[in-house]
Formats: C-alpha cells, sequence, structure tokens
C-alpha cells in the first residue's frame, strides 16, 4: 500500500487499513493516533520551522517602523511561542531562536551545530515587549499604539495551505499583539498569492 502524508488521507483510513502508513501527521491528530493500539506512531526530529517573517525591504514606503530590529524583538517578546507549538503542533516542537532546526544535527565534516548557541530564545513576556516599544517612542493612543504619527496597523498574509491550525496560530499571533497596542488583520491566501 502506499505512504501518504497528511492532509490528502485522513486517520480514518489509517485505522481502517486501507493506507498502511503516513507521515507529516497534522499536530492536534497525533495524539489521538498515538492512543490507538493498534496503530505504531513514533514522533522524530524535523527540519520543519514555522516562522513569522517581517517585510524588512530597505526601500519600503510604509511602515519603515518595522526596519527598526529593536521593534522586532519587541514583537518576537510578545507572541507566545510556546502556545503556538501547543496549538498547532500538539506539543510535538518547541521554539527556536534560530532559523535552521537543530534537527539538521552537526554541519557535514564538523563537530559544529547548523544552528548559532549563542543566539538566544525570546521569552514569552508582553510586560518586555511594551516596554521596548515605550522606550522606542511608540506611545499608544488608546488602546493602540503610533508610529510616525500613524496607527501601528499591518496586514498578516496567512498561506492557508501552510500547515495544519496555521489560521488558528494567526489569531493567536493576532491576539498577543493586540496585547501590546498593535492591530493585525488577517489575510488568509494559498501558498502561490501569499508568495506573489
Amino acid at each position: 500500500r502506499d505512504l501518504h502524508s497528511f492532509p490528502t488521507r485522513r486517520s480514518s483510513d489509517l485505522k481502517s487499513n486501507q493506507i498502511d502508513a503516513a507521515e507529516q501527521v497534522p499536530g492536534p491528530l497525533f495524539s489521538s493516533l498515538k492512543k490507538d493500539s493498534a496503530l505504531h506512531v513514533t514522533s522524530t526530529p524535523s527540519s520543519f520551522i514555522a516562522d513569522f517573517i517581517i517585510n524588512s525591504n530597505p526601500n519600503k514606503i510604509a511602515h519603515r517602523e518595522l526596519l527598526n530590529p529593536k521593534l522586532r524583538l519587541a514583537f518576537a517578546d510578545a507572541i507566545n511561542k510556546e502556545a503556538i507549538v501547543q496549538l498547532a503542533f500538539d506539543g510535538q516542537g518547541k521554539p527556536t531562536p534560530n532559523i535552521v532546526t537543530n534537527g539538521y544535527g552537526n554541519a557535514p565534516g564538523t563537530s559544529l551545530p547548523w544552528q548559532d548557541p549563542k543566539i538566544k530564545q525570546d521569552v514569552y513576556s508582553p510586560a518586555k515587549a511594551n516596554a521596548l516599544l515605550d522606550s522606542l517612542g511608540f506611545k499608544k493612543s488608546g488602546s493602540m499604539r503610533v508610529a510616525d504619527g500613524q496607527p501601528m496597523k499591518y496586514s498578516l498574509i496567512v498561506p492557508t495551505d501552510g500547515y495544519s491550525g496555521i489560521l488558528r496560530v494567526a489569531d493567536l499571533i493576532k491576539n498577543n499583539l493586540a496585547a501590546i497596542g498593535v492591530q493585525v488583520t488577517l489575510q488568509p491566501e494559498d501558498s502561490t498569492a501569499a508568495y506573489n
């Protein structure tokens, strides 16, 4: 029988023996499949990373405040990455400060990891994020922060076919940023439209 990737096939196909194996099971299904004694379910290190990319093109005209690395650090402090791991991946993963996961191991021919160990994981702290934004001069006007006289309102393009649960993660990020006075409007798109 075939080896299928989710979400192409449903978990019922595994349980009814219509397929013998599946890979890349969405996180929310992992625990329920693992409880089924008729199935052999394993978790292995992965190179997958869910990232949050901010347009930092130095030639951009609008929202030039996003070019400030300290503002981006404030956003990182405001986003609850542990909650994302639980929500989208059923705890099967962990936040990483690097764009390369430790699933890659060491660089070929060396004993050095691909990940830079000097980069430390930011800690979820809306209070720290708020203090950093205040220190940068992005003050609140009511519940909304202001940058260069404009409300800090942004569109977040969400590639809906990126991974299972991505829209729930995007909503969590939206709420996390709202807690520091930043408004995000979700713009769901398929991967091709999101990339374009």
